[in-house]
């Protein structure tokens, strides 16, 4: 394992992504985040199914910063109900591990 994590949410626009990102990356708790628009999500929300366009947003952080990480993007979200998910990165280039680790330490 690397000890490395990417968080997964959704946002309404490339603004609230984009606040998201600046945020942890100026707290040290992701180095970076990768902003993809162009999502449609397809839901069930309040007994009515919906579909909204959204934007996705992945953050890259270190395992020893994982927890502090996904509740201040869940503190920081506008959505009421926001998906806040992350996986480990089973592999990765070593110079890549090392520059995450460094910027969350």
């Amino acid at each position: 394992m690397s000890g490395l994590h990417m968080i997964y949410t959704t946002c309404a626009d490339k603004e609230a992504a984009l606040e998201i990102a600046r945020t942890l990356v100026d707290e040290g708790l992701a180095a970076c985040g990768n902003i993809m628009p162009g999502l449609t999500s397809v839901f069930r929300w309040q007994g009515k199914r919906s579909e909204e366009d959204e934007v996705a947003l992945i953050l890259k952080t270190s395992a020893g910063r994982l927890e502090a990480a996904m509740a201040r993007v869940e503190e920081l979200h506008a959505y009421d109900v926001p998906l806040v998910e992350a996986w480990p990165v089973a592999k990765v280039n070593q110079a890549f591990r090392d520059w995450v680790l460094a910027e969350t330490s």
